[in-house]
């Protein structure tokens, strides 16, 4: 092989790794910015007297019930139900 073979695959190395750095980026970003805007519903919903009933409804309170509502099978219900209604629509 010679120099310029090796200098376009390091290239062709760097570029990829640029390109998988910032799709994680972006993943990682839209994230953080969809926990925000949830995290700010959930805080206006609390902070108004006629809607305090559904603040339980925010990303903590919700995170905080996710191993309860594992554990007990409830997301594997509602997963499965949702899937079976899925696919019997697409077919």
């Amino acid at each position: 092989m010679n120099d310029t073979t090796v200098t376009q695959d390091e290239n062709v190395a760097d570029s990829s790794l640029i390109i998988i750095g910032r799709s994680l980026f972006n993943f990682v970003l839209g994230l953080l910015i969809l926990l925000a805007l949830w995290w700010l519903g959930g805080y206006l919903i609390y902070i108004n007297p006629n809607t305090t009933h559904f603040a339980d409804f925010g990303p903590i309170p919700t995170f905080q019930a996710f191993p309860v509502l594992w554990g007990d099978g409830t997301i594997q219900a509602a997963i499965a139900a949702s899937s079976y209604r899925l696919f019997m629509a697409l077919l």
